[in-house]
């Protein structure tokens, strides 16, 4: 059986989490984990036609594609009542 590990990290900081989280909410913790808009966050990569296409997204950028698919999902939500 794998041994995991069960050390818990705040996402914003990435101490150790030793105490009841300072953030009220998940979000408020998701929040401030990418108030550094310009940081790097994510990079992908696809393959096409035997070609790499790499694309990066920096933690504003990936929190904004977020939340234009939060919205398109609330519209869908919206159209079906």
């Amino acid at each position: 059986m794998p041994n995991y590990q069960t050390t818990l990290y705040e996402l914003s900081t990435g101490n150790h989490i030793t105490d009841l989280s300072r953030f009220s909410s998940p979000i408020e913790e998701y929040r401030a984990a990418f108030a550094e808009r310009s940081s790097p966050f994510l990079t992908c990569y696809t393959f096409q036609d035997g070609d790499i296409h790499k694309h990066s997204l920096t933690r504003g950028e990936f929190w904004d594609l977020v939340e234009r698919q939060k919205q398109k999902g609330e519209k869908r939500e919206e159209s079906k009542h």
